[in-house]
């Protein structure tokens, strides 16, 4: 599943009007979901919400981080990294936070925000569209052989923890979109916008779960 010259690679998340080293998870999520439906059609039922923002991803943000049942979730799910998050004496903690993670970088936060997000206005017709999953390498790729990409955590570097939307494949390696453009990964070759990972360098750049397995979010 080579890398075709559609590849959507537009949310930088550097230009978000929240917290831009704080959202790689909502600018990954709205790409992945972009580039399985090929259209920017997929997001008619959600541009009404605060339409101050441009981007959906800064909407998919403000929705993870204001929105009092996303707020509920976090504390349901994970009660400590809430209270912790809450009590973060970070300035304007909303914008940003080096202490504590937000509701949107999250996995399992994000991936039910990420579906209660796209089922506003529609009514009863809800139907999840993403779910977690432990993943290896050929999970990956059969994911992404029928057309799905996958959404993954990396390591790079200096940075603890980030996201990357897993696009493509060829014999050898892996295609990965970079929506925050980090300075690890200049030393690799690019592919239509694609970062081009070999099988071992995604291995040891991808945090795993446990010594095979990658905690991934997929698409239904």
């Amino acid at each position: 599943m080579d890398l075709d010259e559609k590849g959507i690679y537009k949310y930088n998340q550097r230009k978000r009007v929240i917290s831009p080293n704080y959202v790689c998870f909502p600018n990954n999520m709205a790409q992945a979901w972009e580039i399985l439906n090929q259209s920017e059609n997929c997001w008619n039922n959600v541009l009404n919400y605060h339409t101050e923002f441009k981007s959906v991803a800064d909407k998919l943000t403000y929705f993870m981080r204001f929105e009092p049942m996303m707020q509920e979730i976090y504390k349901f799910y994970f009660p400590t990294e809430y209270k912790k998050w809450m009590e973060d004496k970070t300035k304007d903690k909303w914008l940003y936070s080096d202490n504590s993670y937000p509701p949107n970088e999250i996995f399992k936060v994000m991936c039910v925000g990420f579906n209660l997000f796209m089922s506003m206005n529609k009514g009863d017709d809800f139907k999840p569209i993403c779910y977690t999953k432990s993943m290896n390498l050929n999970d990956i790729k059969k994911e992404i052989a029928n057309g799905k990409p996958v959404v993954t955590s990396f390591k790079l570097g200096n940075i603890g923890g980030h996201l990357m939307t897993v696009k493509g494949y060829d014999e050898n390696n892996f295609y990965v979109y970079d929506t925050y453009g980090c300075s690890y990964l200049e030393k690799f070759k690019s592919k239509n916008n694609a970062k081009i990972l070999s099988y071992k360098e995604f291995k040891e750049l991808a945090k795993p779960t446990d010594s095979e397995n990658k905690f991934c979010i997929c698409f239904y």
